[in-house]
């Protein structure tokens, strides 16, 4: 026992060194900070999102138009210039994101009932998120221009009714289920704190197994190259108890792995998604998700924590035994190149796929991927399915168990002095 723990603390001492801890820890600042960045940005907020507009009717109803954007919280700005052209090259030289031309004869067209066209010029000054997201505003916009502009014309063709029943006789009231628990709250806002619950949180595990795969096959690649692997083979140490420390040791370190990632994944929804859950308990969506059980349980996040792990674990024991195919620190690369492939496979195909609705064939052969259930047990876990989310950690510890006895047959044998990625070219004659 005493033999297998120094083994254990050597393995540690290895994998903890500077150039494998570095980039964990980079990688989970990494994702705190882009939390708080994106927090600060406020990327949803209409408050600095600046309108041009060229108004050439001005009247009375594009005047109460232009009133209802800044009740809005949009900052409308005047564009110089007599026509689109000039105000557009206007517009692009300022800080606006959309140009509005309201065209002449408005309040004419209002009076008679008759359709009115808008111009509206989308500025595009970089495809980031922020860009992309402000790119709806204009589109807003309009639609508040075109509801003040109906009010006027309501209120003129019938001075004494409610323009707002006249433009909207029907309100709607949403609704959204979750297994079973119904409850009003807005589909918008519901579907927005899932999408950031499910979407972020694979990103994170990704890197981190492939990261975790990676220092593990490297450390086993320079010990082979530096041949210290031999006198470790050598020494009256049983190689069963060689490759138990090794997993013993990365386990360990998976674990402190898996606990920075959790820490840091919460940092970053807490800062994305309305600067984190504490501040939704004074809001209708707080106790809205709180009833349908979209709200997180300590015992969710674990139960989550401990799939990544298992995930995690799964890579080390694949990337072990890529590692001695590996001829020395170079050819790492290309002998984890097979565990990095799937892993980014798994990633992506449960990112746009949804298993359950996919043919039979596919989805098992998604299941059939071990790290398939890590990247599904935020969303399982979110919806109430924790049966699913057991049962793959469950095939997650046997794809484990088997690749660790695999390793152990690689390592009793001289396979693992005598395994390559590759032949060497036949001698020649």
């Amino acid at each position: 026992m005493r033999k297998f723990l120094v083994l254990v603390r050597k393995e540690v001492r290895e994998l903890l060194s500077p150039q494998f801890l570095v980039p964990i820890i980079l990688v989970i600042l990494l994702f705190m900070v882009m939390g708080k960045v994106l927090a600060r940005q406020n990327m949803g907020s209409t408050a600095t999102e600046t309108i041009a507009v060229l108004d050439l009717d001005r009247g009375a109803v594009s005047a109460g138009g232009l009133e209802r954007l800044r009740e809005a919280q949009y900052q409308v700005e005047a564009a110089a210039g007599a026509d689109a052209a000039e105000a557009l090259r206007s517009a692009e030289r300022g800080r606006a994101t959309a140009l509005v031309v309201i065209p002449p004869g408005l309040e004419d067209s209002a009076k008679a009932q008759k359709p009115h066209e808008l111009q509206i010029y989308r500025i595009f000054r970089g495809l980031d998120v922020r860009s992309l997201v402000s790119a709806t505003m204009g589109q807003r916009a309009i639609r508040l221009l075109a509801d003040s502009i109906g009010t006027a014309a309501a209120r003129r063709r019938f001075p004494g009714a409610d323009p707002a029943f006249i433009k909207h006789p029907i309100t709607l009231r949403e609704h959204v289920v979750v297994n079973g628990k119904t409850e009003p709250a807005s589909i918008a806002e519901i579907s927005g704190f899932l999408q950031s619950q499910t979407k972020f949180v694979p990103v994170v595990i990704f890197m981190v197994i492939a990261l975790a795969s990676q220092m593990v096959a490297l450390t086993v690649a320079s010990e082979k190259e530096n041949k210290t692997l031999e006198i470790l083979l050598s020494s009256p140490v049983p190689r069963r108890t060689v490759v138990a420390a090794k997993i013993a040791g990365s386990g360990l370190v998976a674990m402190c792995f898996t606990g920075a990632y959790m820490i840091g994944l919460q940092v970053f929804l807490n800062s994305i998604v309305a600067q984190g859950p504490a501040q939704y308990s004074e809001t209708a969506l707080r106790g809205a998700l709180v009833r349908l059980g979209l709200i997180l349980s300590p015992g969710g996040h674990a139960l989550i924590g401990l799939s990544v792990l298992c995930g995690i674990l799964c890579a080390l024991a694949i990337a072990l035994i890529l590692g001695i195919l590996a001829d020395d620190v170079k050819a790492v690369q290309a002998a984890n190149a097979p565990l990095f492939v799937t892993v980014l496979f798994s990633y992506l195909m449960t990112v746009f796929v949804d298993p359950a609705g996919a043919s039979a064939g596919f989805r098992w052969m998604l299941y059939a991927i071990p790290f398939t259930h890590a990247f599904l047990a935020p969303q399982n876990a979110l919806m109430g399915r924790h049966a699913a989310v057991w049962l793959g950690i469950a095939y997650q510890a046997a794809v484990f168990a088997a690749f660790v006895a695999l390793a152990s047959r690689l390592f009793v044998g001289e396979t693992v002095f005598t395994a390559r990625l590759r032949r060497s070219a036949p001698p020649r004659d």
